[in-house]
């Protein structure tokens, strides 16, 4: 996975398990389980506006599809240090 850009070496002190989750025809999903790290996040609790108050006057409309986007391009720099996971090179 290292050789396909996949997953990087790390100095990290921050560390989540590899899971390894069966997808739906046998295949095996790469996944990291963040729980522990989400348990000691801040909440930033912001209040979201309602959907026809933000779009009730948009005459132009756009759509995303994030099916796919969990494997789409590298984290953030902030993100970097804490979304790292264990392996031996």
């Amino acid at each position: 996975m290292q050789d396909l850009g996949v997953i990087e070496p790390s100095i990290s002190e921050w560390s989540s398990p590899i899971i390894l989750v069966p997808k739906k025809y046998g295949s095996l999903r790469f996944c990291l389980d963040f729980r522990k790290l989400n348990s000691i996040n801040k909440f930033d609790a912001c209040p979201m506006l309602q959907v026809d108050e933000q779009l009730g006057r948009a005459k132009i409309f756009s759509t995303l599809d994030l099916c796919k986007g969990g494997k789409e391009g590298k984290n953030s720099p902030i993100l970097e240090d804490v979304t790292t996971a264990p392996y031996v090179m």
